[in-house]
């Protein structure tokens, strides 16, 4: 009976360190894609800056475009 109840415990350890292990990768990915998810959207705020500045500059096709669309209404 003694041999059962100690692989029981061997066995209760080996999946709370597997358990615990799994607990620990989780969190490690959790950070890793919350600090891609901000990267992500500082470059796209830099990404829509530099394509606001582009055409405000008059000399692009682009951006007389828009301001003709914008001030012919």
């Amino acid at each position: 009976m003694s041999d059962i109840a100690l692989l029981v415990a061997e066995e209760f350890e080996k999946r709370k360190d597997l358990a615990r292990g799994m607990a620990q990768f989780n969190s490690w990915v959790f950070s890793k894609a919350s600090t891609l998810g901000n990267k992500v959207i500082e470059e796209a705020i830099l990404l829509k800056d530099t394509a606001i500045k582009e055409l405000a500059k008059p000399e692009c096709t682009l951006g007389l475009a828009a301001v003709d669309g914008v001030f012919s209404a």
